[in-house]
């Protein structure tokens, strides 16, 4: 019988200087974590593609799973999203007509597409699983 051996990680959030990234990934392999969760924002994307594909390659050297968090891309948690600014009509709307300030409808036509795309930058920068945070 082949015994299941339970996995552990971490979140880690935000971090972009690749030499305090390194010695973090060591010392969370350390603690015998087999998974990180990283952030990648719509900055990240915008911004941050080589180093987030870096932060990667650095996290599956010292033996980790990759996992990917859409941190505040259709708004909160986390940061604020861009998307909203280019696509005003896709905004969440609660059952009472209220319109969400802040929260991308995850049913957008248009949200749906840059989810898509999102996704294909996660892959090309070599995520290996995607950890969709807190849907509303």
């Amino acid at each position: 019988m082949t015994e299941k051996v339970l996995k552990t990680g971490v979140a880690y959030h935000g971090n972009r200087i690749l030499r305090h990234v390194e010695e973090d990934m060591k010392d969370i392999a350390g603690h015998n974590m087999n998974i990180v969760v990283h952030m990648f924002t719509h900055n990240d994307w915008d911004r941050h593609l080589g180093v987030m594909k870096n932060i990667f390659d650095m996290s599956r050297e010292n033996g980790l799973e990759v996992w990917v968090d859409n941190w505040g891309l259709g708004g909160s948690p986390g940061d604020k999203s861009h998307f909203l600014e280019y696509y005003p009509d896709s905004h969440q709307v609660f059952n009472d007509g209220e319109v969400s300030p802040t929260q991308a409808c995850l049913n957008s036509p248009h949200f749906l597409e840059f989810t898509k795309q999102w996704i294909d930058a996660v892959k090309d920068c070599g995520g290996d699983k995607i950890f969709w945070d807190e849907p509303h």
